[in-house]
């Protein structure tokens, strides 16, 4: 069984606001006010100048699912930066980056954010096999359940699915053609989040095989898989050098 998702509010309006938010440069104080949100960028002043403030609101006073959308931000090496930071649910977040907003080249990216539980990226331990002497068993794992996680806007999927020995499938599954050979990029990120590193990556989208018109990322690699992590996803985007 899949894992439940939990409903999506002012999904018209997080989708405005990921759209506005992904891949505007940093620099002096932003805003901007469009059909369903209004949104201010504010960079501040402690530690340097090193943290910006993000703020959505809601025109019209309807409620959001604020903490569904991640944002960080990429350098111009394409280092990414706060990875893991959400909105709360007032739709703010600070973002607090390695150097002065206003000295650095930084561009935003808005991504979906998922809540990934122990019990999803886990395996499922098989009953004891006992061997045809009698005296011998052994405990395996079966792959669990697979999680699926839509994007906001519906044009991605994502499928997690746990493996033996602490690895973790994700595949990426798309319908829409311009996205073969784009790039989505990903992170697990701890939900404590407090000494550990998220484990992020790219995977690039392919024809899958068959009559299908579907276009496929796989990943599989290690994850601490006995802790919950956010599963933040999203289409690459590159700035033009």
């Amino acid at each position: 069984m899949n894992a439940p998702q939990s409903t999506i509010m002012g999904r018209e309006t997080l989708l405005e606001a990921a759209r506005v938010l992904d891949r505007r440069r940093l620099g002096s104080a932003d805003y901007f006010q469009g059909t369903n949100v209004a949104i201010m960028i504010s960079p501040e002043s402690d530690q340097g100048g090193n943290s910006v403030l993000i703020t959505c609101l809601a025109l019209g006073g309807h409620k959001v699912s604020w903490d569904r959308l991640a944002v960080w931000a990429v350098d111009s090496q394409g280092s990414r930066h706060a990875l893991g930071a959400h909105l709360n649910n007032r739709g703010q977040q600070y973002l607090r980056l390695p150097a002065p907003v206003l000295e650095s080249s930084y561009s935003l990216r808005a991504g979906n954010r998922d809540r990934l539980l122990a019990r999803e990226l886990s395996p499922v331990p098989m009953p004891h096999r006992i061997a045809a002497s009698g005296l011998d068993s052994q405990r395996g794992l079966d792959p669990g359940e697979p999680s699926v996680h839509p994007s906001l806007d519906g044009s991605i999927t994502a499928t997690i699915r746990p493996l033996p020995g602490g690895e973790v499938e994700a595949a990426f599954e798309t319908q829409i053609a311009e996205h073969n050979h784009r790039d989505v990029e990903f992170a697990f990120v701890p939900a404590d989040a407090e000494g550990r590193s998220p484990t992020q990556g790219n995977a690039t989208f392919n024809r899958t095989a068959g009559d299908r018109e579907v276009w496929e990322a796989i990943w599989v690699g290690a994850l601490d898989v006995g802790k919950p992590h956010d599963l933040i996803f999203g289409l690459a985007t590159y700035d033009s050098p």
